[in-house]
């Protein structure tokens, strides 16, 4: 029996193809993937798929990895450890090396939601006429 998230995440790869009039023969020639193991992919036998397949198909469908991954069932974001946690322990960074990476990504957050806020409408004045 096929595992839930495989078959979630095979169904919505099937999709894509098929919205798109692709063949199996035509996406694995255009990734460079097996046919066969592209069939198994949309079948939802081949469980959790290596994270480079997964950015190979979301970049050609033009999806989110991010929903390839939660589809797979790789850990969603929020049960990952804090990032300077991880830092320190992956690569044993300092805390100062840490604090500068931790504002960089602050500054970048705050960057992309700036970008992604339209500018504020100009108030409008009622003209007053005189006569």
């Amino acid at each position: 029996m096929a595992d839930p998230e495989a078959s979630q995440l095979g169904a919505y790869l099937k999709k894509l193809r098929t919205d798109r009039g692709l063949s199996l023969a035509d996406v694995a020639e255009r990734l460079e993937f097996d046919p066969s193991y592209l069939f198994r992919l949309e079948s939802g036998a081949s469980r959790k798929p290596h994270p480079d397949y997964l950015h190979r198909l979301a970049h050609f469908y033009g999806v989110l990895v991010e929903d390839l991954y939660a589809l797979a069932g790789y850990t969603p974001a929020t049960e990952l450890p804090e990032l300077p946690t991880y830092l320190r322990t992956k690569y044993g960074l300092t805390e100062e090396a840490i604090r500068e990476l931790s504002d960089f990504k602050d500054f970048l957050t705050e960057r992309a939601a700036d970008e992604r806020t339209p500018p504020p409408k100009p108030a409008h004045r009622a003209a007053r006429r005189r006569t």
